[in-house]
């Protein structure tokens, strides 16, 4: 159901993941981005909390939310060329559209060269939009919020007494050690342990994507998390094994796929 492409989009990990999921009814993503595994649970969870710290990805998703028909317009009418690339929107409207291309129709979603192939970006987008649109706004279930804060922030506006039973964290940040292509800032070692340090506070049941690297891995087993391998990943160039850290045990149950026509 995802509409936008970005470096480090988990689509073809969803599976992967999700299979360590627990049951639960609330959802909380406090680093969005594509919402490649969160939109999956649209229609199947009670609500989907989901927060951005970068303001363009926040402002598309406000526009699909709030004001679609004006922002598939947008999408229609602006031609694939090198113009975009520089081409300064009139408003919230416009950016959420030229942002949208400039992520989907530009090499490696960089914003700075065009893509040349077969494939039609821009058709794919708009399909791809539509379905987003109608999924959000006609499910019957689920109760979709989007916000634009940094993760700590996040976390101290949510009252989290009583979530630990039905409530779960979904965390995507960027990867430790790698830099980052968008207007975001690098999330330092310290920044990941205070993260964890707050999931922690909230006593609700969470889980971490994260490659395998040394110093990830000792603040894991510093509060006693639990390290599931998935598996090797190519990251522009270099291979990685990703991993999941959680602070449940991923166990039989926990690995039911609900998600796919189990129990809800």
């Amino acid at each position: 159901m995802r509409v936008l492409n970005r470096l480090g989009c988990k689509a073809d990990l969803a599976d992967d993941v999700i299979k360590y999921f627990p049951r639960f009814d609330m959802l909380l993503s406090p680093f969005f981005g594509t919402g490649a595994i969160e939109f999956q649970f649209i229609g199947k969870i009670k609500y989907l909390i989901a927060n951005d710290l970068n303001a363009e990805v926040f402002n598309l998703y406000m526009q699909i939310q709030n004001n679609f028909d004006a922002l598939f317009d947008a999408v229609c009418m602006i031609p694939v060329h090198s113009g975009i690339l520089t081409h300064a929107p009139r408003d919230k409207t416009e950016q959420a559209a030229i942002f949208l291309i400039r992520s989907n129709c530009t090499f490696m979603s960089r914003g700075g060269t065009l893509k040349i192939g077969r494939s039609n970006s821009k058709k794919i987008t708009k399909e791809r939009l539509k379905n987003l649109y109608l999924g959000i706004v006609d499910n019957q279930k689920t109760s979709v919020s989007f916000h634009c804060t940094d993760v700590i922030t996040f976390f101290d506006a949510i009252e989290s007494r009583g979530l630990e039973k039905n409530a779960f964290v979904y965390c995507d940040p960027p990867y430790f050690g790698t830099t980052q292509a968008y207007n975001v800032k690098n999330f330092t070692l310290a920044d990941f342990e205070n993260m964890v340090r707050r999931l922690l506070d909230t006593k609700i049941r969470f889980a971490i994507s994260e490659f395998d690297s040394n110093e990830i891995i000792d603040i894991a087993d510093k509060y006693g998390l639990k390290i599931n391998i998935l598996k090797e990943r190519k990251n522009l160039n270099n291979r990685r094994t990703e991993i999941l850290i959680t602070n449940y045990s991923a166990g039989s149950e926990a690995r039911q796929r609900y998600l796919f026509g189990g129990a809800e």
